[in-house]
């Protein structure tokens, strides 16, 4: 039974298409693409589906493409995506789509929110929320909504498209689709990564991340809570580095705190990062 994604007539909808060897710059010709509605073939589906192939992550998600198409009548549509690997797909088409209303709370930098609604003011739950550049082709984060139609995500600053999805159908062009991050120093850091993954004890790791710090002196690093102060800081409080302890090993994890300036002698905490120190 093929995976079912549900469209809209005239809108254009996506469907992921995985490779499983991680092969990176294919174009649609590299498909053989079938497409039948019912028990009818579709003549030259690639022209008429408007069917566009894009690669959403080729650095982070190899492998990971994209399948726009446009239905263009009512009904049950089957394809077969022939490449590397063999896809089967369904497409239902209706004339209307489920309406979503989609929010986001712009709060700061590295906290945003992303909340979906039904046209009644309900929470939709097990939403599919992805956010990619302002360009539209890199995947920079994805997750589900929970019981209460949110999902949050850490982000640096920049500009980003925000799609929803909810069973294969895209409600972009019925939520807000273009967010602003902008800093705000008064937020929580959030820790994106650690460089390197692996740091020897005694040595340096580099933490990767959002709002970080604002001054050297008032940024420290928690090694499974141990206070170690940072010794260089990005202008920006976009990395920390600090010295890993002499008698650390093993899978640690990593915090970044910061004094808090609504609450003088409270800190604002990072999420917590592992690495394996060696």
């Amino acid at each position: 039974m093929p995976d079912v994604y549900q469209g809209v007539v005239g809108r254009q909808l996506r469907v992921p298409l995985r490779d499983s060897l991680g092969t990176t710059g294919l174009a649609l010709e590299d498909f053989t693409i079938y497409a039948a509605s019912e028990a009818s073939w579709v003549a030259d589906a690639e022209a008429t589906l408007a069917l566009i192939l894009i690669e959403v992550d080729s650095e982070n998600f190899p492998g990971y493409y994209e399948l726009a198409l446009t239905p263009v009548g009512e009904g049950l549509l089957y394809l077969s995506v022939a490449g590397t690997d063999t896809h089967h797909l369904a497409v239902q088409a209706a004339h209307e789509g489920v309406d979503l209303v989609g929010t986001v709370q712009a709060g700061a930098e590295g906290t945003y929110t992303v909340t979906v609604e039904d046209d009644g003011g309900s929470p939709v739950s097990g939403a599919t929320v992805k956010i990619y550049s302002s360009g539209g082709t890199r995947l920079v984060a994805r997750g589900t909504t929970n019981a209460a139609g949110q999902v949050a995500f850490g982000l640096p600053t920049g500009s980003y498209y925000v799609r929803v999805y909810v069973d294969g159908y895209d409600c972009t062009e019925v939520n807000p689709t273009e967010i602003l991050v902008v800093a705000d120093p008064t937020v929580d850091p959030v820790v994106l990564s650690a460089v390197p993954e692996s740091p020897l004890a005694g040595g340096s790791v580099t933490l990767l991340g959002t709002c970080l710090g604002d001054t050297l002196a008032d940024v420290d690093v928690l090694f499974d809570g141990e206070v170690v102060a940072a010794s260089a800081l990005a202008e920006g409080g976009t990395a920390v580095v600090a010295s890993v302890p002499e008698a650390a090993g093993g899978p640690v994890s990593l915090q970044v705190r910061k004094p808090d300036p609504s609450n003088p002698g409270e800190y604002l905490v990072s999420n917590i990062v592992w690495v394996e120190i060696v």
